[in-house]
């Protein structure tokens, strides 16, 4: 889901079908002579641990913000789509999962990455915040 700035507007970005690429002309269509920031990151399984931008807490002791919605446009499988491209200040959390591994259980995650944007900072914490 994106946010506009010029008018706190939301928009849910669907996929082209199914389980399949996010229709960015959707996205470019609803941020035209604006910016725009991901608000919400939709989680594809069953179980709607969805991940809005992050309140203050822990280590953090100020809310995160969105990521650009428009700062990393690329091609994958044939297909343009927007990276979440992170800079210091953008977070996301849901501290309220359900059917999400705990303690030593096994999990499995993927993540699509760039290698042409990185830093020697940290983190992606995955999983139990």
């Amino acid at each position: 889901q994106v946010l506009r700035a010029s008018d706190k507007g939301t928009k849910d970005v669907p996929t082209l079908s199914a389980g399949g690429f996010a229709n960015s002309a959707v996205q470019d269509d609803f941020c035209t002579g604006t910016s725009c920031t991901i608000n919400r990151i939709y989680d594809q399984s069953p179980q709607g641990n969805h991940l809005d931008t992050a309140p203050a807490g822990g280590a953090h002791h100020q809310d995160d913000s969105g990521v650009d919605a428009n700062a990393e446009k690329i091609v994958v499988g044939g297909h343009e789509v927007y990276a979440a491209r992170f800079v210091p200040g953008n977070g996301y959390r849901n501290d309220k999962t359900s059917g999400v591994a705990v303690a030593d259980e096994p999990e499995t995650m993927y993540m699509v990455t760039s290698g042409q944007y990185y830093n020697n900072k940290c983190c992606f914490d995955y999983g139990n915040a």
